[in-house]
């Protein structure tokens, strides 16, 4: 019975998979909130995908700033941060 605890344990725990992940994104994109707006569906998009990847290290200020503020008026540093 102990061993079966401990199985259950970890399973519980597991981090889920990448399939589980972009299920879930789906959904949360399909909410007004994001379906309504040009921006937030690929910023999350891309934080998420960067991060199923691995490659959450290349969420940087400068790499969000030149991918998601066009159109914006400003493009400083602070503007930016502002937006992210």
């Amino acid at each position: 019975m102990t061993a079966d605890l401990q199985e259950q344990s970890k399973t519980a725990h597991a981090e889920p998979r990448g399939e589980e992940v972009r299920e879930q994104l789906n959904r949360l994109l399909a909410n007004p909130f994001f379906s309504h707006s040009k921006r937030f569906p690929s910023f999350l998009r891309f934080v998420v995908e960067q991060t199923l990847a691995g490659e959450s290290e290349n969420i940087k200020e400068r790499t969000l700033g030149s991918k998601y503020s066009a159109g914006m008026r400003s493009t400083t540093p602070r503007r930016i941060q502002s937006f992210v």
